[in-house]
């Protein structure tokens, strides 16, 4: 079986330390991988600071600088570490950015890329660079954090709020200030509205990222809640590990056979990019949305755009940014979790009004 893009970046790193540099030849035959792959790893180590690149080598980075002080502005300095800069975590950001600036306070923000390791590198080169709290989002998995990946941010000795992370009762992690959005009263509203709506059986489609998890707990007790019981409720999950055109193939397959061969009239769908590129496929096998399935998104992100407009749960993403600064600067030594409301913006999707 072929290494990981993971294993083989691990693998260059053990090798590194192991001889200090290497030819990029020796890393492509040592890999059973091409040159063109291992200059591709090389590239994205080197962005992290892992390696330096050479002339047809790699080796050690140079032992970075000391991180250059935050300048001198006025008002208190909050870090913010998010695992990515798209959609999604842009609203988060500018939230907290116009937060901070309204209190005289300034943000400044890092991406992880999805790499816990790179949480712990950014939270520790903010904190050398002298600012006054961080506001983290770790890259936890959809599990959760698992041992190693959560344990820093309790040694760090520095207010943090944690954004949009769960975190049980026993964890040490749970003493930190979190802000989260509300999942359960989203699902509420959507499964609210499709009941009035005449419809019963509702399944709910989700990717194994860490909302899923989420979703699948609101999903289940909003059901029961509702009176639709486990009878009524089923929940496709769709694997990350899979190409994305696979992963999406899975999806329209449970799709058409839950409508064809369970009764299921509506579906709640993570992410709107999912439901959005649903519609017309399930078209195709002649589903047609909303008369034969009505379609939820969990997400608003994408859902304005399909060929039949999504109705959609709308996160609070620029309102958690603007809670979690409000939160750190508040200072406050009670510990404290806020939960903030998604909305339902109602669209053609599940057709009615």
């Amino acid at each position: 079986m072929r290494p990981t893009v993971e294993q083989r970046h691990q693998h260059v790193l053990e090798m590194l330390r192991q001889h200090g540099s290497l030819k990029v030849a020796e890393v492509a035959a040592e890999l059973g991988i091409s040159v063109a792959t291992v200059r591709r790893d090389a590239e994205a180590l080197e962005a992290d600071g892992k390696l330096r690149r050479v002339p047809e080598s790699v080796a050690r980075p140079e032992r970075p600088p000391a991180p250059a002080p935050l300048p001198d502005e006025g008002g208190r300095h909050l870090g913010l570490v998010v695992p990515s800069g798209d959609y999604f975590f842009t609203e988060i950001v500018n939230g907290a950015r116009e937060a901070a600036e309204a209190r005289g306070a300034h943000v400044t923000v890092a991406l992880s890329h999805w790499q816990w390791q790179q949480d712990v590198a950014h939270a520790d080169r903010l904190l050398a660079q002298g600012v006054d709290g961080l506001i983290l989002m770790p890259s936890w998995s959809s599990t959760g954090p698992r041992p190693g990946e959560g344990e820093w941010i309790v040694e760090r000795d520095v207010p943090t709020v944690l954004l949009e992370r769960r975190i049980p009762v026993r964890d040490p992690l749970s003493r930190i200030d979190r802000v989260c959005t509300d999942h359960r009263h989203g699902m509420g509203l959507a499964i609210g509205h499709l009941t009035t709506l005449g419809h019963q059986r509702i399944m709910l489609a989700v990717q194994d990222t860490l909302y899923a998890k989420w979703y699948e707990e609101a999903y289940f007790v909003t059901m029961e809640e509702f009176g639709l019981g486990r009878l009524a409720a089923s929940v496709l999950k769709t694997s990350q590990a899979q190409s994305e055109t696979a992963r999406r193939d899975t999806l329209l397959d449970g799709l058409y056979s839950t409508v064809v061969e369970d009764g299921v009239t509506a579906a709640l769908v993570h992410t709107s990019l999912d439901a959005l590129v649903m519609i017309p496929r399930l078209a195709e096998r002649g589903i047609r949305v909303p008369e034969d399935l009505a379609l939820i998104a969990c997400d608003d992100d994408m859902a304005q755009l399909a060929n039949v407009p999504l109705t959609a749960i709308v996160s609070p993403k620029r309102a958690l940014g603007e809670a979690a600064v409000d939160m750190l600067l508040s200072g406050r030594s009670t510990r404290r979790r806020i939960e903030l409301l998604p909305e339902l913006t109602v669209r053609e999707s599940c057709g009615g009004s």
